[in-house]
């Protein structure tokens, strides 16, 4: 049992390099998205949100046909009066596909086994997404993004079981999570989520602004922020799932690209189930107040040779709610890794 999650991990990469070599003319690129609070030294162990694993795939436009109503719904969302300002008048390339991940959260002592109504409360998360993103190509293309979710929050999310095999292994030093007996109860889960971002500069330099909104029972939100990159042959959005242009307009990057990067994002938050618990269902007493303005200061490098690309982000989010614990310092530091696989050919 030590060895399960490390074992899992093995066989989901091997896995995906083997979706990548086999399926490259169905799969345009997928996305391996991790976030956990032992990726930053000195952050402590398992507090508030503490891990985060997500994958996610995108057809290739070119050699299979997208479901109709992602082509009619961009043209609708592009024509519309409303929301037409949100894109550009040239060719847009439409990209279809899917994702699954779960998350977990826990108060920040996860050895007390007795109910913490003054702290976070003990929640697992696990969800299965489709997503749609319309990138519009020019010298400052614009992208929208848009996810659909479902999934459910409770016991069986799976996160005690993760955490506890975690905590197993023999190179994590991590006491062993005691109040799992108090998470929210098993609830199914909608949400939605849009975001739309502009590239601004070069592949040198940019800064790609960034605004978008969530709703639903999981997070009604909406944020506002932007990255600012610095490296050598930048050629995409900020961890973009790249598709093939079918307009032909697209610049295909060079075979290596690299840069460091900050960025912030700030969120009004209305509704969040991670802190408010259910909306629907009995679960634990929660006595907390929740912030309503919440933000996201992040930094990290990445790199891509031809087809394959990492990236390392450190992560430090504001306090989320007032907590009476004491503790001076009520920001919560994370970091996450993403490994991607894209279609990828020399520039011209």
């Amino acid at each position: 049992m030590r060895i399960s999650v490390s074992l899992a991990l093995a066989v989901f990469l091997q896995s995906a390099v083997l979706f990548a070599q086999e399926e490259e003319k169905r799969w345009a690129a997928w996305q391996l998205y991790w976030e956990n609070d032992e990726f930053v030294a000195g952050s402590g162990t398992d507090e508030y949100y503490t891990n985060g694993l997500r994958f996610s795939w995108v057809r290739n436009p070119n050699t299979v046909s997208n479901p109709e109503w992602t082509t009619n719904f961009v043209d609708h969302w592009c024509k519309s009066r409303i929301t037409r300002r949100l894109c550009l008048d040239v060719p847009v390339d439409v990209g279809y596909g899917h994702a699954f991940g779960q998350n977990f959260y826990t108060p920040d002592d996860i050895t007390d086994p007795n109910p913490q109504p003054d702290d976070r409360p003990w929640a697992g998360y696990l969800y299965y997404s489709w997503l749609l993103q319309a990138t519009h190509h020019t010298t400052q293309p614009v992208q929208n993004l848009f996810e659909a979710q479902v999934g459910l929050v409770g016991p069986w999310s799976g996160g005690e079981f993760i955490q506890r095999e975690w905590h197993g292994l023999e190179f994590i030093d991590a006491p062993e999570p005691r109040g799992w007996d108090n998470q929210l109860e098993n609830e199914p889960t909608a949400n939605l989520f849009y975001l739309w971002r502009k590239k601004l500069g070069s592949t040198s330099f940019d800064i790609v602004p960034h605004a978008g909104g969530t709703l639903g029972t999981v997070m009604t939100s909406a944020n506002l922020g932007a990255t600012i990159r610095l490296g050598r042959n930048i050629s995409s959005f900020p961890q973009l799932l790249i598709t093939p242009s079918n307009a032909g307009t697209q610049n295909f990057p060079k075979k290596i690209e690299y840069y460091m990067f900050v960025a912030a994002d700030g969120r009004a938050v209305g509704h969040n189930i991670f802190l408010d618990g259910s909306l629907f269902r009995d679960g634990p007493e929660i006595d907390i107040d929740k912030e309503t303005f919440v933000y996201d200061l992040k930094a990290g490098l990445a790199w891509r040779y031809k087809a394959w690309r990492i990236d390392y982000s450190f992560v430090r989010r504001s306090e989320e709610f007032a907590s009476p614990l004491g503790r001076d310092d009520r920001t919560h530091d994370f970091g996450s890794i993403t490994f991607s696989y894209q279609l990828w050919r020399p520039s011209m």
